[in-house]
């Protein structure tokens, strides 16, 4: 299953479909992120906060999300 889980309720939802749609979750495959082609000087604080939020904050979520359907 894909999806966007920068947010908590994105993150959640998954977790919930998937453990309604395929029982516990053995495995999480959490390789999701983004990379902005642009040079560090170019680079706004937004844009910053947006690749954190995806690479970091998605994986931490989604993790989250996960460990009540683990086991």
């Amino acid at each position: 299953m894909a999806t966007f889980s920068g947010r908590s309720p994105n993150a959640h939802c998954a977790a919930a479909i998937g453990s309604r749609a395929h029982g516990r979750c053995a495995i999480l495959v959490d390789n999701g992120g983004i990379f902005p082609f642009v040079d560090i000087s170019e680079l706004t604080y937004d844009t910053w906060r947006r690749v954190l939020s995806v690479n970091l904050d998605s994986q931490f979520l989604m993790t989250q999300a996960v460990l009540p359907v683990r086991f």
